[in-house]
């Protein structure tokens, strides 16, 4: 009996053990970065309306982690590039323009795109290297060369039960991507988690683990239609 107490006692250590400081699990969690974004689908399903946001997850880590017990809310904003003001009507005008390059920038009195919650995504997550849906997120390490892997993750992001209100959450999305020659948009993702680290002895977690992705895009500026007929 003292045996089989020990031994519980020797695991409870082991779990709540595996990253030793405050340090060392920061250092875990800067390691996982989202590296790109692949997609992003408008899907309706039953009276709500869903963003399936494809990811790219890099884990820097030597070790495959796990984030299990997972929420995670997505926020939609811009930075405004420097240089002079504009009106909402010279925006508009010189989106529609092919004047080539601009370096000025909307008046924030005129437009804000402060940072905005869209939605929080629902479980379960898409893995497609499990080829399922799954409750809890892996992550394997990234590896070099020709080994290097690809963390994809698919997040369906709730924005709305009703038409309107998803449209509220599109129309601002789309005013943070619409102007890439002005502003450069910015989304963030907040999650909290238990982070787990697999080893040759299993699974070890700690809880309550926060983490914020903050992820600028690269949106294209031009656009040519016809590059094929040229």
């Amino acid at each position: 009996m003292k045996k089989r107490i020990t031994g519980i006692v020797l695991a409870v250590l082991f779990v709540l053990g595996f990253i030793p400081s405050a340090n060392a699990q920061q250092d875990v969690i800067e390691k996982l970065k989202i590296d790109r974004i692949r997609s992003i689908q408008v899907r309706e399903e039953g009276d709500n309306i869903f963003l399936d946001v494809k990811t790219i997850i890099s884990n820097a880590n030597d070790k495959e982690i796990r984030l299990r017990k997972g929420t995670f809310t997505f926020h939609f904003g811009s930075a405004y590039k420097p240089g002079k003001e504009l009106t909402k009507k010279e925006i508009a005008f010189n989106s529609l323009t092919s004047k080539g390059d601009c370096d000025v920038v909307a008046s924030k009195d005129e437009i804000e795109d402060k940072n905005k919650k869209i939605g929080d995504a629902e479980k379960p997550f898409f893995i497609p290297f499990a080829c399922e849906e799954a409750e809890d997120i892996i992550l394997k390490p990234q590896g070099s060369g020709a080994e290097k892997v690809e963390n994809i993750v698919v997040f369906h992001v709730k924005i709305g039960r009703n038409p309107s209100g998803a449209f509220e959450s599109l129309m601002h999305i789309m005013n943070c991507i619409g102007y890439p020659e002005i502003k450069t948009p910015r989304i963030s993702i907040e999650g909290n988690f238990y982070l787990g680290m697999l080893s040759e002895r299993g699974w070890s977690e700690v809880q309550s683990v926060k983490i914020e992705w903050l992820f600028t895009p690269d949106v294209q500026k031009k656009v040519d239609f016809m590059e094929g007929a040229k």
